[in-house]
């Protein structure tokens, strides 16, 4: 609060008396702020040596014997009102002149004081207890229990009404005592405490005194947990700075691209104006919480600019993006990948079991009791590595068909059609896909598929009876013979 405030706040309160009598007043309380201001103090520490506004006020109207417009009965609706507008705004007067540690500590002290008052909770759910079980025997001796009960219910809402009444008027009473009735909580809790009495403000007929601490350098319990959440706090914003540093790296490696496409001629504005705003949103929260975390002031003013400009230019690249979107055409690049590429030939045998990814089985009578296993692809975007493996199991072989993408090719010419493609507004899809073809006769073709039936059979039987592998494909061999 400065000067004007504290001012304009204590003529609102004075303003009953004669106008000559409030100005005198107010020129008396300027003087003694200018006073205190030339003698080395702030104008806030000036303001809250005077105490607080409400009850000079009150002192100032006592001198003149005339109540305070608070203290009317014959209209609590606007005191209630008044007073619970003049403690928000007392709230918010605290956390605007406060630093970052203040606010910490007032939290703890809250919670504190909410702890007291959920704890205050069991002496009347110890009554309510009692009331129940004697209630209880009474209905349970008279033989009828319903209006007990009822009796019982109306007891337990009265005692509930109670404890949340005496919750309200003790949160406000401590609140008031320890925050709206000075203007500097006192966070101190020393004993006999050294006292010495200073310069009396005007008009007052209480002595501001300021207290010292006998040791200024201990700290109470509330002072050490305060510090320990601080450095908590700390340490989950320095991993989230290390984050950030990612983050503003990899949208500055985007922006960089996207300069670059620009002077190529791709014109897709709203992308870059999101891509722009993201960058400069996330620098402004790394230098915010490296900042707290360095104890080093923050412009927020200019904080607050720069973030409504980054979030119009987001909002404007959205808007932008949509419409370039629609107007982009996705085109599926659909390559003839019949050809074969790489192939495996194995010969046929009665166990033989062929496990893994294929497309289909073509009938080729010419192979005899041979089989071919042809993978075709697009060798122009990528290569793929073949790597079947062998396994027995009971009486089959089985062959594993597994491929993998082995290498991805990039070449200068794919490059410049994404570029002249994103200039006309084109996106061009590719095919990657792998065709695995099996050629072999009808007989071969017929036996294939019979030991993979009787192979999937056996597995699922090993599965539906949880049974060991090794004590069991004996007996499974002799089933599926006599099936």
């Amino acid at each position: 609060m400065n000067k004007q405030e504290f001012l304009n706040k204590l003529r609102k309160k004075i303003d009953i008396l004669e106008e000559s009598e409030v100005e005198d007043i107010l020129k008396e309380y300027s003087g003694f702020i200018e006073e205190k201001m030339s003698q080395g103090s702030t104008e806030e520490e000036a303001i809250k040596s005077l105490g607080n506004i409400d009850e000079l006020a009150s002192e100032l109207l006592s001198a003149y014997k005339i109540k305070k417009p608070q203290e009317k009965k014959n209209d609590i609706l606007n005191n209630f009102i008044e007073e619970f507008v003049a403690i928000i705004e007392n709230i918010i007067e605290f956390f605007s002149t406060k630093d970052f540690k203040e606010i910490v500590r007032f939290i703890l002290e809250m919670l504190c004081i909410f702890i007291i008052i959920a704890l205050c909770r069991l002496p009347f759910e110890l009554i309510a207890q009692v009331c129940k079980n004697i209630i209880y025997n009474i209905s349970s001796s008279l033989g009828s229990p319903i209006p007990f009960h009822i009796i019982g219910n109306l007891g337990k809402a009265f005692l509930e009404i109670c404890y949340v009444l005496f919750a309200i008027i003790l949160f406000i009473k401590i609140f008031e005592k320890r925050y709206l009735n000075s203007q500097e909580p006192n966070f101190n809790f020393h004993p006999n405490p050294k006292k010495e009495k200073i310069k009396e403000h005007p008009r007052s007929s209480n002595p501001e005194k300021i207290v010292k601490n006998v040791n200024p350098n201990s700290k109470n319990l509330l002072d050490i947990l305060t510090s320990f959440c601080i450095i908590g706090i700390k340490i989950i914003v320095f991993f989230l700075l290390i984050g950030l540093i990612f983050y503003i790296i990899g949208l500055t490696a985007a922006f960089s691209i996207s300069v670059y496409l620009l002077f190529k001629g791709v014109f897709y504005f709203g992308i870059y104006l999101i891509i722009l705003a993201l960058l400069i949103l996330g620098i402004i929260v790394f230098l915010t919480l490296f900042n707290f975390i360095f104890n080093r002031q923050t412009n927020f003013f200019i904080i607050l600019i720069i973030s409504l400009i980054s979030f119009g230019l987001l909002g404007l690249g959205i808007a932008v993006s949509a419409i370039e979107i629609t107007n982009t055409t996705i085109y599926y690049d659909n390559k003839d990948v019949s050809k074969p590429i790489k192939t495996l030939e194995y010969k046929m045998q009665d166990n033989l079991v062929l496990e893994g990814y294929y497309n289909e089985i073509i009938i080729d009578d010419k192979l005899d009791d041979q089989i071919r296993i042809e993978y075709c692809y697009n060798t122009e975007y990528f290569d793929i590595s073949i790597e079947p493996t062998k396994s027995r199991e009971n009486k089959y072989e089985i062959i594993h068909l597994e491929h993998y993408l082995n290498q991805f090719k990039y070449n200068k010419n794919m490059f410049n059609n994404l570029i002249n493609d994103l200039k006309e507004k084109v996106i061009r899809t590719y095919n990657y896909d792998v065709v695995v073809k099996i050629y072999t006769s009808k007989e071969v073709k017929d036996k294939l598929l019979k030991n993979q039936k009787q192979y999937e059979e056996y597995e699922e039987y090993i599965e539906e009876n949880e049974i060991d592998f090794e004590d069991l494909h004996e007996t499974y061999h002799d089933l599926s013979y006599h099936h």
